[in-house]
């Protein structure tokens, strides 16, 4: 089940996801996500949620993300109403960033990321709903024993 506007809810403080399934959730248990604003306008994902959702000309149900209706040479495509699929969410990864990366590789970026800045296990799990700390170790990209290693950060 992919992302609707109805389970997004704008808060001052972040925008609350309220998912009724998931990959990590096939229950169907009601599972919740924030984000957060950026400091960068240019990278802050409530900003650019914001923007797209005008684009969506007052849509306050179905998907967020949709494909776009090809537009006039030098205009720009207009919004449909088909959700984008996981494959082609998966595609415009690859186009953006590299081929070299995918939907699962940002993920693993967060966790990534999320531990090297210190982020304990259990507030990396409040986000990504991963159930055990095996998951986790899983997911982080640290295996170079040169540059993640606690001796370097001792001094040793």
């Amino acid at each position: 089940m992919g992302l609707n506007l109805e389970h997004v809810e704008l808060t001052d403080a972040a925008l609350v996801l309220s998912l009724p399934k998931s990959k990590t959730n096939q229950a169907g248990e009601l599972e919740q996500k924030a984000v957060f604003y950026a400091s960068n306008p240019l990278f802050c994902p409530i900003r650019a949620y914001k923007a797209w959702v005008e684009l969506l000309s007052g849509r306050t149900e179905g998907p967020v993300f949709v494909s776009l209706a090809r537009g006039k040479t030098g205009e720009a495509g207009t919004p449909s109403r088909r959700r984008l699929s996981d494959r082609r969410v998966n595609l415009l990864v690859k186009e953006h960033l590299g081929a070299k990366y995918s939907a699962h590789s940002l993920r693993a970026s967060f966790i990534t990321t999320a531990k090297l800045n210190g982020q304990s296990n259990e507030f990396i799990k409040n986000q990504t709903k991963q159930k055990t700390d095996a998951m986790i170790s899983r997911y982080s990209r640290l295996d170079d024993i040169i540059a993640y290693n606690a001796a370097h950060s001792l001094g040793l």
